[in-house]
């Protein structure tokens, strides 16, 4: 069962509790497809908001092969289309520089070394000399080579139709806490732990009633009850790019 619904059956416009709202409004919502819950998708379901941005120019960046422990989150939207080129010294301390396709012009040189000895999954920014960046995580030391490395990375632009969504009315609780498993290790979240996940999916064209491919992102935020009540991060709004997202497996 997945949010009330009998994920064997197709039942997405079914409306179970007879409450006038299908299924798939409800499980979007966040309320109980099993029960006749009026007021509380009043209060408590969530709110979407989408707008269409039109067409817009998306820029992609191929993913290093030789650097390992190295991921490119995206390049900026003024990165110049070709082929770039990502340096690896291991140093110490480890670092990583960026080239630029339009810094490959006589006299042109890599961005000043971005220290990598730490792991960063938020992302480091790789400036190159003409201004354009990289977005990388990086996984910290243990997952570098030994050696230094020097990677080409294909920059291309797309002309897509891009949407943005926004989400509000999420409500926060004060949780207690726990371990849960994770692949390779036990971890612990802490009272107040609430994780957010967000995640689209997309059915094959010309195939609607098919299996999606999903993309997912998540955050965790802290909320305590007080007094005095506190809330981490106190930003009344989060935004997930392009880049944040994952294919859900």
């Amino acid at each position: 069962m997945i949010a009330g619904t009998n994920y064997l059956a197709v039942d997405p416009l079914d409306d179970a509790d007879l409450d006038g709202l299908l299924n798939r409004v409800e499980v979007r919502g966040h309320t109980d497809p099993r029960a006749n819950d009026a007021q509380r998708q009043l209060d408590l379901s969530y709110r979407y908001e989408e707008v269409d941005e039109g067409i817009r120019t998306v820029i992609s960046v191929s993913q290093p092969t030789a650097i390992t422990g190295v991921t490119v989150k995206s390049a900026s939207a003024d990165s110049q289309p070709g082929v770039g080129y990502l340096r690896f010294e291991p140093g110490p301390p480890a670092t990583l520089s960026w080239r630029d396709p339009g810094d490959l012009t006589a006299g042109g040189d890599f961005g000043p070394p971005v220290d990598i000895s730490q792991a960063s999954g938020e992302g480091l920014r790789l400036v190159s000399r003409n201004g354009s960046f990289v977005t990388v995580a990086v996984d910290g030391p243990s997952y570098y080579i030994p050696t230094a490395a020097l990677d080409r990375l294909v920059i291309s632009g797309a002309e897509r139709n891009c949407l943005r969504f926004r989400v509000r009315n999420i409500t926060l609780v004060e949780t207690t806490a726990a371990w849960y498993p994770a692949p390779q290790a036990l971890l612990r979240s802490e009272r107040g732990d609430n994780t957010v996940q967000l995640y689209f999916a997309q059915a094959p064209r010309d195939a609607k009633s098919s299996y999606g491919i999903f993309r997912s992102a998540s955050t965790v935020l802290n909320y305590l009850r007080g007094p005095p009540e506190r809330r981490t991060p106190k930003t009344p709004e989060l935004t997930f790019a392009d880049e944040d997202f994952v294919i859900f497996e």
